[in-house]
């Protein structure tokens, strides 16, 4: 579970990360996750997403300023995974919730914007 966010941080296992990052379930994937175009989320930047989930839950930033490109979504979607992109507080809240319905839910989380 993620303990808490705010602006710029994210608490994970009483662990406060200040840089951005990718989930799968419990697990930490990357905890310095840089996207290649910074507010903009290609195919490319979800290198570190496990090989199978249900759900990818991006976090777009505090203020959504992180654009994620209709490709980016059909990627993943033909992956066979359902994607849902929020506002990070929200997207928090939903990855939570997933994860406490037992769901196999991934997340990539922009800590700021």
């Amino acid at each position: 579970m993620i303990e808490d966010y705010e602006f710029g941080s994210m608490t994970i296992n009483g662990k406060i990360y200040t840089h951005d990052l990718i989930l799968h379930g419990e697990r930490l994937l990357n905890d310095n996750w840089w996207r290649e175009d910074g507010h903009n989320m290609t195919i490319e930047d979800l290198k570190d997403l496990p090989e199978s989930f249900d759900v990818l839950v991006i976090g777009n930033g505090a203020s959504g300023v992180c654009q994620v490109p209709a490709e980016t979504i059909e990627y993943v979607k033909n992956r066979g995974a359902d994607v849902i992109v929020q506002m990070t507080g929200e997207a928090v809240k939903t990855y939570n919730r997933l994860l406490s319905e037992k769901k196999s839910v991934a997340g990539a989380f922009h800590l700021t914007c």
